[in-house]
């Protein structure tokens, strides 16, 4: 009878092992399929955190001191006499004006606008020698 109570308490520890290992196998399934959903959701939270760093980068370098003073200047507009003001203008001169501007930009030669610039700089350059040799020998500016 010895041996029969040792089997009746190994078919015992054995039902207990097996049903410890069924919950354990369940818990490990219900994690693997808790990482699956999580993954396929959090894939497109992922994908926009990829294209909002960019964005981050940019707000970060962001001058928060003068964004505050620029609003809190907009705080003191008054929009009613900005909205009175711009009813006021006449658009059709100012598009007339703006194509006109258009048109004289589209004429001009940059070329010879940047040359002419470069010429002026030269002038106020050699002005400049002028100055500082006429300001040295008359000891103007010691």
């Amino acid at each position: 009878m010895d041996i029969q109570e040792e089997l009746e308490k190994l078919k015992k520890e054995l039902r207990i092992t097996r049903v410890l290992c069924t919950v354990s196998s369940l818990l490990t399934a219900g994690l693997l399929i808790g990482i699956v959903f999580l993954s396929v959701n959090l894939l497109p939270l992922i994908r926009f955190a990829e294209d909002v760093r960019p964005v981050m980068g940019s707000l970060k370098a962001l001058d928060v001191e003068a964004v505050n003073g620029v609003l809190d200047q907009l705080e003191t507009v008054d929009l009613k006499e900005f909205s009175d003001a711009v009813e006021q203008l006449d658009m059709d001169t100012l598009n007339d004006t703006l194509e006109q501007v258009d048109k004289a930009l589209e004429d001009m030669d940059m070329e010879a606008v940047s040359t002419a610039v470069q010429n002026l700089n030269g002038v106020v350059d050699t002005l400049k020698s002028v100055s500082n040799t006429l300001s040295s020998f008359f000891g103007v500016g010691e």
